[in-house]
C-alpha cells in the first residue's frame, strides 16, 4: 500500500474502467493505498501505450490522449499560492484541457481546506469530470462521495482497507 500499509506484502487488485463505468471512486482510510492504486492505473496505461508488457492477468485499454493528475498537496511560494489555490488551479487546468479520451487521476482533492468545504469541492469537481465522460480514478477518504454512485450510473465505488497487526511497532506518542 501507499504509505507502507501493505507491510511489504504485494496485494493484487482489480481495476475496471469502461464506457459503462468510466469513473472509479476509490475510498479508504489514510495509508490504505489509494494513492498507490491511482498511480498503478496510470503506470499500466503508460506501459500498454508504449507497447510494453503489462503485469496483469487481463488488460484492455482504449487509446488515451493524455493523463492528467491532481495529486499531492503543497503551497507555492513562487506564485504566492496556498495549498488550496494550487489544488484549484490544477483542477481548473484539468477541466479546461482534458478530453473524452483522457485519463484523470484525482487524489484527496480538498484536503487543504476544512473537511466540509473539501467534500463539497471534491463533489463539485467529480460532477464536472463525470459530465466530461472521460476515464477517471478519484481517490478519497470522504465517504460521503459514495453518494455520487446513486446519482451517476457510471460511478463504480471500491474501497481499500488496512489490517492492523500487533507487535513490532514500537512506542508511539501518547503511550
Amino acid at each position: 500500500g501507499g504509505g507502507g500499509g501493505g507491510g511489504g506484502l504485494f496485494v493484487p487488485n482489480s481495476t475496471f474502467l469502461s464506457d459503462a463505468f468510466p469513473f472509479s471512486l476509490v475510498t479508504g482510510p489514510n495509508m490504505s493505498g489509494k494513492s498507490t492504486y491511482a498511480r498503478q492505473v496510470a503506470t499500466l496505461v503508460v506501459l500498454a501505450h508504449a507497447g510494453c508488457y503489462v503485469p496483469a492477468s487481463f488488460f484492455s485499454c482504449p487509446p488515451i490522449d493524455a493523463i492528467y493528475a491532481r495529486v499531492g498537496t503543497g503551497d507555492s511560494l513562487e506564485t504566492d499560492a496556498s495549498s488550496f489555490m494550487v489544488e484549484m488551479r490544477e483542477m481548473q487546468h484539468i477541466l479546461a484541457n482534458a478530453t473524452r479520451d483522457s485519463l484523470v487521476l484525482v487524489d484527496e482533492l480538498g484536503r487543504s481546506t476544512s473537511s466540509g468545504d473539501g467534500e463539497r469541492v471534491a463533489w463539485a469537481c467529480a460532477e464536472a469530470l463525470l459530465r466530461m465522460d472521460l476515464k477517471c480514478v478519484f481517490a478519497t477518504h470522504a465517504d460521503r462521495l459514495r453518494g455520487l454512485a446513486t446519482t451517476y450510473p457510471g460511478v463504480r465505488v471500491s474501497s481499500l482497507s488496512v489490517r492492523v497487526v500487533g507487535g513490532g511497532g514500537g512506542r508511539g506518542y501518547g503511550r
